[in-house]
């Protein structure tokens, strides 16, 4: 955060347990950061206390108001992506079965950047 540009960032993305498909899990976030300079909630977010105050907070939604605040912080000046990590559970996706999983993020993230009603999404998804 020394970089008067860094608006904010994220950490690199980690599962806790390790696995063949988690592994492939874990490529991808990394191609998705990479290209899309998206990284999810799961990796650490952070922001910088104007960013935050000049977007007026966390947006009050359904679900996948973590990319609303990483749209408000490219939008405000750089974000960073820390080679550290963030190791988050791997129990959504072994729950609900790997692939499965997989696609349902797929499809929400797909509705968040259509703007489909999030309260409607979140209903498909069963939040």
């Amino acid at each position: 955060m020394s970089d008067p540009e860094c608006a904010g960032g994220a950490f690199a993305f980690r599962f806790a347990e390790r696995g063949g498909a988690l592994r492939w899990i874990e490529w991808g976030v990394a191609l998705r950061i990479a290209i899309f300079r998206l990284p999810y909630g799961d990796q650490a977010l952070f922001v910088r206390r104007s960013v935050l105050e000049g977007m007026g907070g966390i947006p009050i939604v359904p679900m996948m108001e973590d990319l609303d605040l990483v749209r408000a912080i490219k939008r405000a000046g750089r974000l960073r992506v820390l080679g550290l990590t963030a190791t988050t559970s791997s129990r959504r996706y072994v729950q609900g079965g790997t692939l499965r999983t997989l696609f349902r993020h797929q499809r929400a993230l797909l509705g968040w950047w259509l703007g489909w009603d999030r309260a409607r999404l979140a209903e498909r998804m069963g939040r």
